[in-house]
């Protein structure tokens, strides 16, 4: 079974061989830069400088031969850069992103880790008709899309990899809070519905037509198709489930059925959190895949959502960034591998993968025990 065939059948929730296993094909389900680093030097890979997917959260693409190593089933295919950059520097590791947000480096033994958003461009807002003298990013900038078809097209026709499309950040919700402040978007999505679904509008309008280029591009290549936009904290909602869907949900519903008419790629989300509140809802706009699993946080236990949704909705990820990646020994990483694939991983519908980013905190051992447990374990019925 080649690793496409994997993933298909397993978001098909049919049977396949073993559970397929994703590292890098998104912004979300990657490693960060130092922990890349230490990996390759325990597999005894030739050192190379990692490529950075996201300079915010500082992840790297996966190179073939840790892919190989790994027994990884997906490749991903993000955008590239804009051909004018609106970005600018204000020092080291110190910038303002194409959306005005003020970011900073956050870093531990000198070594950079993330950035830090550290101030939100629409914090003083008070009126929608303010947003017209707001600089947008351009998506329409042609340097994002150019030599997408042909490299989609290429790992198509001569890779054996589930193709994994992510456009980088694809948030709405998460994106206003960046924009206008958590605490003030929050307040406003039920305080000021009006500024706050004006602001949404706009962010919306961008969204679309970066994906719809993306698409126009690569789509009838594509396996998965994923977007992203965190909704849930560790311990419920980061609002009402009835807020949600009065106020998010519309705008969700806009553009799930945007990227539905343009491509017949699976649609998997990425949304952080406890969220078990709202998975009906995100089921009910198409969405065919939920993303991190993270089941460290309230009302996110395996047994529980693979009963509750697994019939109709593929889980990706799962296996704990918080705690047992960082801290644990490598058999307690098999364990829990084994008792996530017999949960999650029962009559498919799972991709097995961190239940986020890799970070420099986990040894490269642990990584290692995750990817390789998978691979000789059946897939269970």
């Amino acid at each position: 079974m080649t690793p496409r065939e994997r993933v298909r059948l397993a978001l098909e929730h049919r049977e396949t061989d073993r559970v397929p296993a994703d590292l890098g094909s998104t912004q979300n389900t990657s490693i960060t830069r130092f922990a890349y680093k230490r990996l390759r030097s325990y597999l005894e890979l030739p050192p190379v400088e990692p490529r950075i997917m996201s300079e915010n959260l500082q992840v790297v693409h996966v190179d073939e031969d840790v892919r190989q190593a790994l027994g990884i089933d997906t490749i991903g295919l993000p955008c590239k850069p804009p051909d004018v950059s609106r970005k600018r520097m204000l020092g080291d590791h110190h910038y303002v992103n194409e959306w005005g947000i003020e970011l900073k480096g956050a870093r531990i033994d000198g070594r950079l880790l993330y950035f830090e958003a550290i101030s939100s461009p629409l914090a003083n807002l008070t009126d929608p008709r303010e947003l017209d003298d707001v600089q947008w990013p351009d998506p329409h900038d042609p340097g994002r899309y150019r030599g997408l078809r042909e490299e989609a097209r290429r790992i198509h026709e001569e890779t054996p990899y589930a193709l994994v499309g992510h456009n980088g950040d694809t948030s709405l919700f998460q994106k206003i809070t960046y924009l206008r402040g958590m605490e003030s978007s929050l307040i406003d999505s039920i305080a000021n519905p009006d500024l706050f679904s004006a602001i949404i509008e706009r962010i919306l309008k961008v969204q679309m037509a970066r994906m719809g280029h993306y698409l126009d591009a690569v789509g009838e290549y594509l396996d998965v198709v994923s977007v992203g936009d965190d909704l849930g904290s560790q311990q419920g909602l980061l609002m009402s489930p009835d807020t949600y869907r009065a106020v998010i949900k519309p705008f969700h519903a806009e553009l799930f059925s945007f990227i539905k008419g343009r491509t017949a790629a699976k649609l998997h989300m990425h949304c952080c959190g406890s969220i078990a509140e709202v998975i009906p809802d995100l089921m009910e706009l198409g969405v065919d895949v939920i993303n991190p699993v993270q089941i460290a946080a309230v009302g996110m236990e395996p047994r529980s959502l693979k009963k509750r949704f697994g019939d109709r909705i593929a889980f990706w990820g799962g296996i704990d960034t918080q705690g047992l990646l960082p801290t644990g020994d490598t058999g307690q990483v098999q364990a829990e591998v084994d008792r996530i694939v017999s949960i999650l991983g029962a009559d498919g519908g799972y991709v097995l993968n961190p239940s986020h980013n890799i970070q420099a905190d986990v040894p490269p051992e642990n990584v290692v025990a995750l990817f390789q447990r998978s691979r000789h374990l059946d897939c269970p019925a």
